[in-house]
């Protein structure tokens, strides 16, 4: 799970791969998903749990700082 500000909004969403889809979905089914894309403006503020579900660390922490350049 991640804390992140998407296009200047707050989320507390799980980071999820799915081919080549990056997707934060929420924990609560009220929410809406969000689909990152290429020029959204993206800030990862924390990892607040990772497991074999949310993928590895080092995966998470690469997307966020390779979409930030």
């Amino acid at each position: 799970m991640v804390v992140a500000i998407i296009n200047g909004e707050a989320t507390f969403k799980i980071f999820v791969v799915e081919g080549e889809r990056k997707i934060l979905k929420p924990a609560n089914r009220d929410y809406k998903e969000i689909e990152l894309k290429e020029g959204d403006d993206i800030k990862l503020i924390k990892v607040v749990k990772v497991g074999d579900k949310f993928g590895n660390y080092t995966s998470i922490i690469s997307y966020f700082i390779c979409t930030n350049t």
